[in-house]
């Protein structure tokens, strides 16, 4: 959460962001996208990069699903989810 005000800051146009629910609890982490998702209407464009399918439709959207190195869906949100 430190590293994704950090960010802030300078007053991106893009964010990255990998894996933001690491070790984080599930209340802590629909916090987490929900400041995400304020932060992309504010129209900042945030890329998240997740191990698991922790993708919200509402925060996202398109996913890309890669495996082994090669993209395998790439889809609007709603469509794969």
């Amino acid at each position: 959460m430190l590293a994704i005000g950090r960010a802030l800051m300078p007053g991106p146009r893009l964010l990255l962001v990998e894996e933001p629910s690491q070790g984080l609890a599930p209340v802590v982490i629909d916090r987490v996208y929900d400041a995400l998702a304020a932060i992309a209407a504010d129209g900042v464009a945030v890329l998240i990069a997740e191990q698991f399918q922790q993708v919200r439709e509402d925060v996202s959207d398109r996913v890309l699903v890669i495996d082994a190195g090669r993209v395998t869906e790439y889809q609007p949100a709603g469509d794969l989810l």
